[in-house]
């Protein structure tokens, strides 16, 4: 600011002189003249209502200053009243400088600072001007000042007056507060030459919360009182420093100044300075409470110091002390500026509590207890040396338990020629390093030690060596030199610093990701810091570095190098010879950044590309490159991926400099096969395809298009549902835009392959959204083989301010309907639908094979609430459906079924027939969420139950359900068998469907397709178990159960009950025998053993037994196994050969006495007994005449007797025999209870018997 006015002082009494006689006609001139002088760099000086030039009285209305931010001060009203006479005698007299008003917000930006002198100045005096000076009255009337100069904002006024004449001066200032606020400033002094007397007196006065107590922060912020007087020659001089807050004094004191005698050699007397301070006082109020005990009642200055004629400065006496503090020192310079003496001794504690609370910081600094101590005496050497040490350092909960700082060294002084000099070895430890912030306390560590040596001589550069700050598993060593001989400010500095981290894991808090591994770099170079030039040299290993980034991660694996140059100079910025090498990758480039221009280039080759992009088996490179000039870059590059994927992009980027950069480019490239992505997708891939691309785009606003074009060929996913869509040539294309306001419109997104044409389109802005979609497939044949014709389907959704509106129609064959009108919540996770439509039953098979649907389900549903099952209310019905199940050799049709759905759970009713006979129903209640808790109850009435060749029976009873379907559920109930025929298996029977070795060569297509839902061709994985739910089945059948073949004719009676699980199923009882016999070439054998029961499948496992006698040899013969393949076993007492056994039991002698036809008699029976002999020609009989038993035998002396028998209810069991001699006999079995049997007997002859008989099996 005094450069303001002097100038404006100094200009209009010179122009004012060098004036034409027309005023007017200069004074355009003039004030050009004014604003041009004023103005300089950073600075312009605008003049308005410039008048008066000629008069005594020059005024201007207005003056403003501003810089490259805009005006920073603005002055009003100037008046310059001064009498120009007076200059032709000598005196410059102004009668008035003032000012109405100056306003002043800020301070102006990079305003140059006065740069001191490098030379001493010799004693003060006032400066001997051609003329006298008298300013009689200095105004500023109103000075406001910007929030950012003081904290706040405030309003002054200034008044003053000034004179200087024969080298004696008069001042007075005085400032004060017009804003409301008491506070002044005032400023009285005179000092004259010839007696060197000077006078001055300073006052402060300021009202509670003032300028100076606020920028100080004194705590309560007090009224504040300070002056500083003093009346004396300068040889003798003292001046009165007094401070005080609220009235009260806080500091009190002198500051002298005196001139002494010192005699020379030569006898003359010279003038050495000494210069006391003695200031004493209670500051501990004017800090924080909490500093108090640190300053005590009283805190003192005491000092004292010469500076000697010969240029020598001495420090006598310079005590500082405080209740916990102690700090003595005494030194001097010598006149060349080099140290002679330095002793230097300081303690911080407290006598009583042991711990010291500073007053630095936030909330100060806490500690236990420091010293400093300092050494050097030129006369006893050069040796120097510095030790501090601080105990149980606090400093917002960071603590260091010990630090500690020590230095020693050589101080050379230059003489004889030589130069000075400074060696020192320093060593810093930091012990018990505990930090707040975790992240730096992981990488710092509990302790931190350093060691560095500095050597500087005269015109050398400062050389710091040994340089090394080691941590727990890091560190740093190398050598840093200093140059500073350099021009102003700058500092060139050489680098040679290695940096080890072992563990980088101790960084990962503060890098804010996981890092692992070990890392070494070396930095070699020159930087010059303030010019912000370098040129470095980079080298470094890295082992198993970690950067938590799953894509470059592996491929840093192991050792890594990585070295690069950097160069930063006038002509710009380069990176050189980069190169980072690892086993798995290489990456190499450069790049130069000039003022206007630059380039770049980087090559990227990766040995295995799946170590990237887990599955993607095969190498993989990149190529950039790039370069620009004057805001514009070119970037092109090319990449090559596995499966022959070649893809090529290039990029223009325009108006980098400005202030809407944009983006031009294009990627084209093609993909032979994406089969080598199987694994990245998880699922079997085939096809290929070829991309093309155009981008142009804003870089600020994003705003632009993008147009893509993607042609396929033969595209595989392995979804039945997809792959037949995507069959042939086929292309996806797109043309998306977005407006500067965000608005992003999809003019077209489609699919089209000669299965199908899909079309979609909408627009996006903040506010609203809308989403149309149409869709045509040619035939549903390809992905529904039993649904043959076309589906279309289109629909939109809307957005504004609050849910989507949803509307969708579709249509397919068979009559498949779907219409969804409703509203959707923004996040698609509730919604209010109406849902309508039919579905033919037959899309589900792709997923039932083998088992298959048919049928049409009608719904009419709504779903209000979560998008989940239990938000559905309606009705789903079905008519005249079938299913067919292969594995269980039936079909179910007729059915009709109708689940009505509210409340989360649905209650269905059903009903229909079985394709082997009888009828089922059901009802019962599903829940609609999970564990899907159920209550169903299955009835059957006569249902025929068979498997050829096996068995056939017919069931009736009830079967339920219970509990929850994801698990836990119950399955129970009771059922009865009727009639129930049980066939062990005939080898003779030829299965062809499993033959292993069998191939089909040339296997038409529906016949692979027929072979696959049938689940022959044993292809995929296993299906996922699904829940084990618990069993308690009862399976009655009293009697009629009926075992046939291999000569057996048994039939059995009893009762199951499957119990354990699904997954595990235990049964438990067992059918028993109630009457059979063997049968082997009309010899009958009654059977003594029978039964029959399951195993855990439903192949039952039966045994049958029968004993005889045979010319004094006990047989037993006995046909046990599961039902489908029984074993036949022929014993004997004693043992004989199965053959023998046989020859024995049918004609009462041994093989090697039968005749030719009974051998061929023997072996028929054998083949009877092994299953390959069918059921015979009573078996056939019995067929024919729905009869459940019929045997013809022969007695001892040859006579024929036919049996026949029939239940003729659930258990009345009657049966007629007939001998060769036409006698008939009738027998009666009435089953009166398990254990009690009633049997009748009528003889044609009349006989008749009768009988009870009580049984039981043990």
């Amino acid at each position: 600011m005094r450069w303001l006015w002097l100038l404006i002082l100094c200009f209009w009494p010179v122009m004012s002189l060098g004036q034409s006689d027309s005023e007017a006609r200069d004074r355009g001139i003039l004030q050009s003249f004014l604003e041009d002088n004023l103005s300089a760099m950073g600075r312009q000086v605008r003049i308005e209502g410039f008048a008066g030039a000629l008069s005594g009285r020059a005024t201007i209305d207005t003056l403003t200053i501003a810089d490259d931010e805009g005006v920073w001060i603005t002055l009003r009203g100037l008046v310059l009243d001064w009498n120009r006479a007076a200059l032709l005698r000598g005196s410059l007299e102004v009668t008035e400088l003032s000012a109405e008003e100056v306003d002043l917000p800020r301070l102006p930006r990079g305003e140059e600072r006065d740069v001191p002198e490098p030379a001493a100045r010799g004693p003060f005096e006032l400066p001997e001007l051609p003329v006298a000076v008298h300013v009689d009255a200095f105004k500023l009337a109103r000075v406001a000042l910007g929030a950012p100069l003081l904290g706040e904002e405030v309003t002054l006024a200034v008044d003053g007056e000034a004179q200087l004449e024969s080298g004696e001066g008069t001042a007075d200032l005085s400032i004060r507060r017009t804003d409301g606020a008491r506070g002044e400033l005032t400023l009285s002094g005179q000092y004259v030459n010839e007696t060197r007397h000077l006078s001055v007196d300073l006052a402060l006065e300021e009202a509670a919360n003032g300028i100076a107590a606020r920028l100080l922060d004194l705590p309560g912020r007090p009224a504040l009182e300070l002056r500083i007087a003093g009346d004396a020659p300068l040889d003798d001089f003292a001046a009165e420093v007094a401070l005080r807050t609220d009235g009260i004094e806080r500091l009190s004191g002198a500051v002298t100044v005196r001139s002494t005698g010192e005699a020379e050699e030569t006898g003359q007397a010279v003038s050495a300075r000494e210069i006391g301070a003695d200031l004493r006082g209670d500051l501990a109020p004017l800090f924080a409470p909490d500093f108090a005990p640190f300053f005590g009642d009283e805190i003192a200055l005491v000092l004292t110091a010469r500076e000697m004629p010969d240029g020598r400065r001495v420090l006598d006496t310079l005590d500082l002390t405080a209740r916990a503090l102690r700090i003595s020192a005494k030194g001097a310079i010598a006149a060349d500026g080099w140290p002679e003496t330095l002793s230097l001794t300081g303690t911080i504690a407290d006598p009583e509590t042991g711990r010291v609370l500073l007053p630095a910081g936030a909330g100060g600094v806490a500690l236990s207890g420091a010293e400093i101590t300092a050494r050097y005496d030129r006369a006893a050497g050069e040796g120097w040396q510095f030790d501090a040490r601080a105990d149980g350092v606090e400093l917002d909960d960071n603590r260091i338990g010990r630090l500690s700082l020590t230095a020693q060294g050589a101080l050379r002084v230059p003489q004889d020629g030589t130069t000075g000099a400074v060696t020192g070895e320093l060593s810093l430890d930091a012990d018990g390093v505990q930090l707040a912030d975790d992240a730096m306390a992981d990488a710092v560590g509990s302790r931190i030690g350093g060691d560095l040596s500095l050597n500087w001589e005269e015109g050398a550069p400062l050389t710091l060596t040994g340089l090394t700050l080691q941590g727990e598993d890091y560190g740093v060593s190398g050598e840093v030199a200093l140059s500073l001989s350099g021009e102003g400010l700058e500092i060139p500095t050489t680098l040679d610093l290695t940096l080890d981290a072992r563990d980088l894991g101790r960084f990962s808090r503060l890098a804010g990701r996981s890092l692992a591994g070990a890392a070494k770099l070396a930095i070699a170079g020159n930087v010059s810091p303030v010019a912000g030039t370098a040129d470095l040299r980079v080298r470094g290993t890295t082992s198993d570095l970690a950067l938590d980034q799953p894509q470059i991660d592996p491929l840093l694996e192991g050792d890594a190098s990585l070295r690069f140059g950097l160069v930063r100079d006038t002509d710009g910025s380069r990176v050189e010879d980069l190169l980072l090498q690892s086993d798995h990758a290489r990456i190499s480039g450069a790049a130069r950044l000039g003022p206007a221009d630059g380039e770049a280039e980087l090559n990227a080759e990766i040995e295995n590309l799946s170590r990237v992009i887990a599955g993607a088996e095969g190498p993989a490179q990149l190529a950039l490159e790039a370069t620009g000039q004057e805001g514009r870059w070119q970037v092109n590059g090319t990449t090559s991926l596995p499966g022959g994927t070649e893809l090529r992009f290039d990029a223009t980027l325009t108006g980098l400099n400005g202030d809407d950069p944009q983006i031009t480019g294009r990627l084209t490239g093609q993909i032979d096969s994406i089969a080598p992505y199987s694994d990245v997708a998880g699922r079997p891939l085939g096809g290929a395809a070829e991309i093309e691309a155009d981008v142009s785009a804003s870089l600020d606003t994003l705003a632009g298009q993008l147009s893509l074009e993607l042609r396929t060929r033969d595209l595989v996913f392995d979804s039945p549902s997809v792959d037949p869509l995507l069959r042939g040539e086929g292309v996806v294309s797109a043309r998306l835009t977005r407006a500067t306001d965000g608005r992003l419109n999809a003019e077209e997104i489609v699919l089209d392959t000669p299965e199908v044409l899909a079309r979609l389109s909408g627009t996006m802005t903040d506010s609203t959204q809308e989403v149309k979609f149409e869709a045509n497939l040619r035939n549903a044949a390809v992905i529904v083989p039993d649904l043959g014709g076309p589906i279309s389907a289109s629909g939109t959704a809307r957005r504004g301010s609050g849910d989507w509106e949803i509307e969708f129609d579709g249509s397919g064959p068979g009559g498949a309907a779907l219409s969804v009108t409703g509203e959707l919540s923004p996040d698609v996770r509730r919604g209010d639908l109406q849902i309508r439509g039919a579905a033919p039953l037959g899309l589900a098979n792709a997923r039932l094979r083998p088992r298959s649907l048919s049928g049409m389900a009608r719904f009419d549903l709504a779903l209000n609430g979560p998008l989940a099952p239990g938000s559905l209310s309606g009705n789903v019905t079905v008519q005249g459906a079938r299913v067919t199940l292969p594995s269980l050799f039936i079909a179910l049709g007729e059915i009709d079924a109708e689940a009505r759905l509210s409340g989360g759970q649905a209650r269905i009713t059903s009903s229909g027939t079985v394709s082997t006979g009888g009828r089922f129903s059901g009802d019962g209640v599903i829940g609609l969420t999970p564990p899907f808790n159920a209550d169903l109850s299955l009835t059957l009435t006569e249902v025929v139950l068979r498997q050829a060749r096996l068995y056939q029976t017919s069931a009736s009873g009830n079967v339920t359900v219970q509990g929850a379907l994801a698990g836990g559920a119950r399955i129970g109930g009771e059922l009865t068998l009727g009639t129930a025929e049980l066939r062990l298996s005939d080898t003779s029977v030829l299965r062809y469907s499993g033959l292993p070795g069998l191939v089909h060569i040339n296997e038409p297509a529906d016949v692979r397709r027929v072979r696959e839902w049938a689940g022959l061709l044993g292809q995929g994985g296993r299906e996922a178990a699904g829940p084990a739910y618990p069993l308690d089945l009862l399976i009655r059948a009293p009697s009629r159960i009926f075992v046939r073949g291999r000569g057996l004719d048994a039939e059995l009676g009893g009762q199951l009950r499957l119990g354990g699980t699904t997954a595990d199923i235990q049964p438990s009882g067992r059918f028993e025998l109630v009457r059979g016999r063997f049968d082997i070439l009309g010899k009958r054998l009654t059977l003594t053993e029978g039964l029959l029961t399951l195993q855990g499948a439903f192949d039952p496992f039966v045994r049958f037994a029968a004993t005889t006698d045979a010319e004094g040899v006990a047989i037993r013969l006995a046909i046990e196994g599961l039902a489908s393949a029984p074993e036949l076993t022929l014993t004997s007492v004693p043992e004989l050969p199965q053959d023998e056994i046989l020859s024995l039991l049918l004609f009462g002698r041994d093989a090697t006495r039968i005749s030719p036809l009974q051998a061929v008699r023997l072996a028929s029976a054998l083949r009877t007994l092994s299953g390959a002999g069918g059921t015979g020609v009573t078996g056939q009989l019995r067929r024919t005449f729905a009869l459940d038993d019929l045997d013809v035998t022969t007695d001892e002396s040859g006579n024929v007797e036919a049996r026949a028998g029939k239940y003729l209810s659930e258990n009345i069991y009657s049966e007629v025999s007939v001998n060769g001699a036409g006698e008939t006999e009738i027998n009666l079995n009435l089953q009166v209870s398990p254990d009690i049997t009633a049997r009748g007997r009528l003889g044609e002859d009349g006989e008749t018997g009768i009988g009870l008989f009580f049984e039981r099996d043990y």
